[in-house]
């Protein structure tokens, strides 16, 4: 079952960091940025590093879960488009 994070940096982070084999979908609060929803694997350092910050309480919410089909069916049910694919950490 996907997990939203929205406006909860800790809770998110201590996700990506108990389950590195998940996934997390990116996605633009105004849902205005072509590229997003776009899929990464939760170990994925752009996307799971504290050094950054901002992950769910800036432009972008996330959606996580331990099955990519699932969160690609959420995201097509959710946001009208399944996933982008980022490319330098999934395949």
């Amino acid at each position: 079952m996907p997990i939203l994070f929205d406006d909860d940096e800790v809770a998110y982070l201590n996700w990506v960091s108990a389950n590195p084999k998940g996934f997390v979908v990116n996605m633009d609060r105004k849902r205005q940025m072509s590229q997003y929803p776009m899929i990464h694997s939760a170990s994925h350092k752009l996307i799971s590093t504290s050094k950054i910050g901002n992950f769910t309480t800036g432009d972008y919410i996330k959606i996580c879960g331990l099955d990519r089909k699932k969160l690609e069916s959420f995201c097509e049910r959710e946001f009208g488009k399944l996933p982008s694919i980022c490319d330098s950490c999934t395949s």
